[in-house]
């Protein structure tokens, strides 16, 4: 979360807004949809191999460009689908401490940027939290 925080962050401070959050705010919404998986899986290999990876692909959508970094090579169509039914699925998600923390900076109308890092902190808090209570319970261990 930290990772796509900073590169939310970094994205903010090379590509302004207007004053106006609502025009343009579909094309900051697909640029940052487009960089945070790169930024993401950039990190990963990384910081767990010490090894730079080439982010551009020609896959044509964020599930197939996603598993092409993760594991260096094209995916099979049965894996591209299940990253978008997964990516859905996250998506609509319920109603949760995250989503409300993005709705209240948003509808503040602060900008499209400022309105990310909120959610993503709270996503990690929240995580640590069904985490914890995974523990908690015997069964699950």
């Amino acid at each position: 979360m930290d990772v796509m925080r900073t590169g939310v962050s970094a994205l903010a401070a090379c590509c302004r807004e207007g004053r106006s959050q609502h025009p343009g705010a579909k094309d900051i919404a697909d640029r940052l949809m487009a960089h945070l998986g790169s930024m993401l899986l950039y990190w990963y290999h990384y910081s767990t191999n010490g090894r730079r990876i080439e982010v551009e692909t020609d896959d044509d959508s964020i599930g197939g460009h996603f598993l092409h970094l993760l594991h260096g090579k094209e995916p099979s169509e049965l894996w591209v689908r299940a990253m978008h039914t997964s990516l859905i699925l996250y998506a609509e998600h319920e109603f949760n401490a995250s989503t409300f923390a993005g709705r209240v900076i948003a509808g503040t109308g602060s900008d499209f940027y400022s309105a990310l890092p909120a959610p993503l902190r709270t996503a990690r808090a929240e995580a640590r939290w069904r985490q914890r209570s995974r523990l908690r319970d015997p069964e699950t261990l």
